[in-house]
């Protein structure tokens, strides 16, 4: 079964290691994103399910992308 796609979710640890999600539309348009920063990845998506995230976020360091570039869903850095 293939999940249709409707937005895109991105978890990211930034320098200091605080994690930050965000939610964009297909055509990368900001739909929301979190208030703040948080100090573990589970904080971080347990606040974005909060926030209607559904998905199971992705393992890998580095963002996991379609084959035209997109970020697919619960990708992280």
């Amino acid at each position: 079964m293939n999940e249709i796609v409707s937005d895109v979710w991105d978890f990211k640890k930034d320098a200091s290691g605080s994690w930050k999600w965000q939610r964009q539309s297909l055509r990368h348009e900001l739909i929301r994103e979190c208030e703040r920063p948080f100090a573990s990845f589970e904080e971080c998506v347990a606040d974005a399910r909060r926030c209607g995230y559904s998905g199971s976020p992705s393992v890998s360091s580095e963002p996991q992308r379609d084959t035209r570039g997109r970020l697919l869903r619960g990708s992280r850095r």
